[in-house]
């Protein structure tokens, strides 16, 4: 079974034969399937309203017999460029665009910068500015965030 799907023309260029896969399934939520790339399109897709984007199409391997899949379900596949295993890591959506995050320190908030690692829209490696077991603001554009403003951490 094959999945085909656009990336961005911007992402195309790291992407190659034989690179791992997790494809997910609306159908199937909470399942992951292994799959790699068996094709990159040689050629860029423009279309009305969109990016440019490069279709990519991926063989997925050892489908369990519980699963049927049909033509045609949505599915977002998630290519692995590079994997790094024991590093830091926290949500990217805590990050700002000038790669700095707000940290709980004694109650109180306080911005820190970071040195940033691999990442993708889920996590991002951290090199430096943070150690294992600091609070991040994972929502940091909320309302009422500053330098010093009191706080309490709420763990999810």
């Amino acid at each position: 079974m094959y999945v085909t799907a656009p990336i961005d023309e911007i992402d195309a260029s790291q992407v190659r034969i034989g690179l791992p896969v997790l494809v997910t399934l609306d159908a199937f939520r909470g399942r992951e399937f292994a799959g790699e790339v068996v094709r990159v399109a040689p050629y860029v897709t423009d279309v009305e309203k969109q990016a440019r984007t490069v279709e990519v199409e991926v063989r997925l391997a050892d489908i369990p017999e519980d699963v049927r899949l049909l033509v045609g379900y949505s599915a977002d596949m998630t290519i692995i460029l590079q994997r790094k295993e024991g590093v830091l890591k926290i949500p990217t959506e805590a990050i700002l665009s000038s790669d700095e995050v707000w940290v709980l320190d004694n109650g109180q908030l306080q911005l820190r910068s970071l040195k940033t690692g691999i990442g993708n829209w889920t996590f991002t490696e951290v090199l430096e500015g943070l150690n294992e077991g600091d609070l991040v603001v994972r929502s940091p554009d909320a309302k009422g965030i500053a330098e010093g403003v009191q706080a309490e951490a709420i763990h999810d």
